[in-house]
């Protein structure tokens, strides 16, 4: 039986070493491409009408807006009031 048994593990140390032969590829090529979103974004300063509601002596309201024209180039611009 102890034959057996070590002959069996042998066998099995083997075939799990043969299982290991192949190299693995670490680095898989991506096919997906990621497109970069360009264009106009816009959008309010919430802060101003939220502090309106609550303090009656204060009025504001801004409007906030940016372009990206490149990858590390935006314009940007602000319009509001404030009193």
């Amino acid at each position: 039986m102890l034959r057996f048994s070590i002959s069996l593990l042998f066998l099995l140390v083997f075939f799990k070493g043969q299982a290991q032969g192949k190299s693995i590829d670490l680095n898989p090529v991506d096919t997906v491409v990621y497109k970069q979103p360009y264009g106009l974004r816009v959008g309010i300063d919430l802060s101003r009408p939220i502090t309106s509601f609550f303090n009656k002596n204060y009025t504001g309201l801004e409007f906030v807006g940016d372009y990206r024209i490149s990858q590390n180039l935006y314009i940007a611009g602000e319009l509001g009031n404030e009193k």
